[in-house]
């Protein structure tokens, strides 16, 4: 019988022995961090990923991710998630913490920028995961521009996938 691992714990205990022998620098293991950038503006919300545009959120179950919202509009926007009540969000910069019934998530001022830290969340069947984000202001109509997807993607591998 196979023995299958979640591809993100084989990089995790990896990076963490490779981490503890002096072998990868810290900058090295900041590679594994996931990073998108959130600008609002024009009452849109315009996701970059290593400073190219993209449709939607898609992270590693497992790995650390890094979310920076900005808000370049003259008006307070809200960046919500049902993501956020599964997870505990680290947040530098200045923002109020918002919830609702089924999310929780940030109001950023005119002008304002923070900074989200957290891990998603993987299941151990492998699944990809689907939550959505939005602007509890702005973006409560289907098919609105402050509206985005957040997938959660998961890798199975095998015996011998290296």
């Amino acid at each position: 019988m196979k023995t299958r691992f979640p591809l993100t714990v084989v990089i995790s205990l990896m990076c963490m022995a490779l981490l503890g022998s002096g072998f990868v620098s810290d900058v090295s293991a900041g590679l594994l961090t996931e990073e998108y950038e959130v600008v609002m503006k024009d009452y849109k919300f315009h996701i970059m990923k290593e400073g190219s545009a993209v449709n939607s959120l898609e992270l590693t179950g497992g790995l650390p991710a890094v979310i920076t919202l900005r808000n370049e509009d003259p008006v307070a926007h809200e960046f919500v998630s049902s993501l956020f009540t599964r997870v505990p969000v680290a947040m530098s910069g200045d923002a109020t913490l918002v919830s609702t019934k089924r999310a929780r998530g940030f109001r950023i001022n005119p002008g304002h920028a923070v900074r989200l830290e957290f891990v998603p969340p993987s299941n151990e069947e492998g699944d990809m995961e689907y939550d959505a984000f939005w602007c509890n202001i702005h973006g409560k109509q289907a098919g609105g521009d402050m509206r985005g997807e957040v997938f959660i993607v998961q890798t199975i591998t095998g015996t011998g996938a290296f």
